[in-house]
């Protein structure tokens, strides 16, 4: 299990949209992530900070495309959310709203199940 990411979203706060496939570290493969969401009791999900899932982008003939699978999770308190990592994973959180009341918060704690394999040519002792 990876070391836990821990985050707070205020106003104006988002994650772009991204995949959560490992590419900067040799041989660790993320095989299933845990989100557990913990706003303040009383978060109003019209403030935003909501997960966003968009599966695998479809392209249409002629040029652009969508994500048919996307669906919008809005933060409620004590969430967790899991998924198996993917190049088709692709996700985001969306934008805290500046009208959140600064008196509630948004939290959350990110963790993998990785695994490593072996570096290729490498032997078992």
């Amino acid at each position: 299990m990876s070391d836990p990411y821990f985050r707070e979203y205020r106003a104006g706060d988002y994650i772009n949209i991204h995949t959560d496939v490992v590419r900067q570290r040799q041989n660790v493969r993320r095989r299933l992530c845990f989100n557990y969401w913990t706003p303040s009791p009383g978060w109003d999900s019209a403030w935003g900070g909501s997960f966003v899932w968009c599966g695998g982008f479809v392209k249409r003939p002629g040029g652009g495309g969508a994500f048919p699978a996307a669906f919008r999770a809005p933060t409620r308190y004590n969430q967790v959310g899991m998924f198996v990592p993917s190049e088709d994973s692709r996700h985001f959180v969306d934008r805290v709203s500046d009208a959140a009341d600064p008196s509630h918060h948004r939290f959350s704690f990110t963790s993998w199940l990785e695994d490593t394999t072996p570096p290729p040519g490498s032997e078992e002792l």
